[in-house]
C-alpha cells in the first residue's frame, strides 16, 4: 500500500497495540495544567491515533493480520474485576481495530464511561488483553498507564495471565504518571508494581513520565531511535528467544537460575538483577555486590557455584565441591531441623509433612 506518512512512521512496524489506562480516583485529579489526568490520557491517545498509519481494517477482523499498519486496543481498569472494554455496537466492539472511527468512538465510550475506584488492579485488564491480542505475525505490544501501585501483580491469576502474554510474545511495557514536572517523586511501591509486569530487560520497559511527556512516548513507539521504539522495532515476531520476566520465576531456585534476576527476600518475589544497568565491561566487572560478569557484551549476575578451583568453591557458603565430578555445585539443604533449616543462608524452606 502507497501512502504518505509523517517521517518517524516510515519504519513503523505491524504491530497491534492495546493501551490499558487506570481509572482509579487518583488518575481524575489535576496533572499539572491538565484539571484531569486520565482525560488528558485519553486525549492524547486521541491524537496519537489521527496520525499514526492504521491498518484501515475494523475490529470485527482482529483475528487476522493484515500486512500494513497499526491496529490499536483501549482497556480501562480499576477495580479488582472491573476491567472494561468497547461493548457490542459500539467501536471496534472490545478489539484491536485500524479504523479510525471505531478508535474514535473507542475512545469516547472510556472518556464517558469510568471505572473509578480507590485501588487499581491490572489482572483483569491483562484477561481482556490476551483475547485482543490475536493476531500470529504482528508484533503484539501493551501498554499499562497508571499513576497507583497496582495491587494484584503477585497474584497467582495475574502471574499466570503474564506467563500466557509472554508465551504469545507479547511486549509489555509500563508507564507510570507523575503528577507535575520531572522533579516530581513516585513512589517505590508503585515503581515497583509496575515494573514488575513489564517484559525483560524490566529498566528499558518502564518509564515515568508527566501526562505532558505522554505524547512524545506514544508518537515514538515507531520511531527505532527511541526508548520504547528500539525495544519494539528490534524485537523478533516469533522467536523462542522471548526472555522470561523476571517476576514470573515463583521459586528461588528458579530465579537463581536465571542470569538476568536475583531473589529479593525482602519482597519474597524474583526481580531484576542489578547487574543489568552496567553497559560497559569494567562497571560490570567491578560490581562484586552485585556478583556480576561481562558476558557476550552484556552484563549479568555471574552463574551460581560456577568456580573452577575447590579453594574458591569451598569459600562460597552457598556451595559445595564434588570431589566425583571435580565442580562446584550448588549446596543442597539437608538440615533435619526447622531451625536449622529456615536459618541456613543459602535460602532453604521448612515443609511440614
Amino acid at each position: 500500500k502507497n501512502e504518505c506518512v509523517k517521517a518517524q512512521f516510515g519504519v513503523c512496524p505491524l504491530m497491534d497495540v492495546v493501551i490499558a489506562i487506570d481509572s482509579t480516583n487518583s488518575m481524575h485529579k489535576p496533572f499539572g495544567r491538565h484539571p484531569n489526568g486520565y482525560y488528558a490520557v485519553i486525549e492524547y491517545i486521541r491524537d496519537w491515533v489521527k496520525g499514526i498509519p492504521l491498518s484501515g481494517t475494523p475490529g470485527k477482523d482482529f483475528k487476522d493480520s493484515p500486512d500494513q499498519g497499526v491496529r490499536v486496543g483501549v482497556v480501562q481498569f480499576a477495580a479488582e474485576a472491573g476491567a472494561i472494554k468497547s461493548p457490542n455496537g459500539v467501536g471496534s466492539e472490545g478489539h484491536v481495530t485500524g479504523d479510525l472511527n471505531e478508535l474514535l468512538k473507542d475512545l469516547d465510550y472510556h472518556e464517558k464511561n469510568i471505572v473509578g475506584t480507590d485501588r487499581a488492579f491490572i489482572n483483569s485488564a491483562l484477561d481482556l488483553t490476551k483475547g485482543m491480542l490475536a493476531s500470529v505475525t504482528r508484533k503484539r505490544i501493551l501498554l499499562v498507564v497508571t499513576d497507583s501501585e497496582l495491587k494484584d501483580t503477585a497474584t497467582t491469576a495475574t502471574v499466570q495471565n503474564l506467563r500466557t502474554l509472554l508465551g504469545m510474545q507479547v511486549q509489555t511495557f509500563g508507564l507510570l504518571l507523575r503528577p507535575v514536572t520531572a522533579f516530581d517523586t513516585v513512589t517505590s511501591s508503585a515503581r515497583e508494581a509496575l515494573k514488575s509486569i513489564t517484559s525483560t530487560v524490566q529498566d528499558e520497559h518502564f518509564a515515568d513520565a508527566t501526562v505532558d511527556e505522554l505524547d512524545s512516548i506514544l508518537w515514538a513507539l515507531c520511531d527505532p531511535h527511541k526508548k520504547f521504539g528500539a525495544l519494539i522495532a528490534s524485537s523478533a515476531t516469533g522467536s523462542a528467544s522471548v526472555s522470561t520476566p523476571c517476576p514470573m520465576h515463583v521459586t528461588k531456585d528458579d530465579c537463581d537460575g536465571d542470569l538476568s534476576c536475583r531473589w529479593s527476600d525482602r519482597l519474597l518475589m524474583c526481580t531484576d538483577s542489578g547487574c543489568l544497568g552496567h553497559c560497559d565491561k569494567s562497571a560490570c566487572d567491578s560490581d562484586h555486590a552485585n556478583i556480576c560478569q561481562w558476558t557476550d557484551g552484556r552484563c549479568f549476575k555471574q552463574p551460581i557455584c560456577s568456580h573452577s578451583q575447590l579453594i574458591n568453591c569451598s569459600v562460597d557458603p552457598g556451595c559445595d565441591w564434588n570431589a566425583n565430578d571435580a565442580k562446584c555445585e550448588k549446596k543442597k539443604c539437608q538440615h533435619e531441623s526447622e531451625s536449622g533449616c529456615v536459618e541456613d543462608e543459602i535460602g532453604c524452606e521448612w515443609i511440614s509433612a
